[in-house]
């Protein structure tokens, strides 16, 4: 299914962004990706639609840091999964405690874990699924 917006000949098949970035590449952009979700996530926002925005935002950054991810070898999840860990206890404790529970997501995905529909971890009650949007407040926003 090609995305709305998108054109079949401008969508780049996994096999091809595979053969595009090198193994140390895809690693390095996924562990950009997280640091600019860690950076736009602890900016200001003046009001509650400017930080939805804001949520919403990190949460591309989010996928796009796992879309690089899916397309590295295991070793190299887990090299990223510990940057991860490492860049979240250098954040001020407020924004780490908030930000953790996105963390344990990713890691529990990895050992094969899975979300129910209210995106807790099954395996894992503390982890959760990190979505740009939720029904009432989200819950990344405190």
């Amino acid at each position: 299914m090609v995305p709305a917006g998108a054109s079949p000949s401008t969508m780049l098949p996994r096999a091809t962004m595979t053969a595009i970035f090198s193994p140390v590449r895809l690693r390095g952009e996924s562990s950009r990706a997280h640091s600019c979700c860690a950076r736009r996530q602890q900016q200001h926002a003046p009001g509650f639609k400017a930080q939805l925005q804001m949520v919403k935002n990190t949460a591309y950054a989010w996928r796009q840091a796992l879309y690089f991810l899916s397309l590295c070898d295991r070793s190299t999840q887990w090299q990223v999964t510990a940057g991860l860990e490492e860049l979240v206890s250098r954040q001020p404790e407020a924004w780490a405690q908030r930000f953790e529970p996105i963390a344990r997501g990713l890691q529990m995905t990895l050992t094969g874990g899975r979300f129910d529909a209210d995106g807790r971890g099954q395996e894992d009650p503390d982890a959760r699924r990190f979505l740009g949007w939720s029904v009432g407040p989200h819950w990344l926003l405190g």
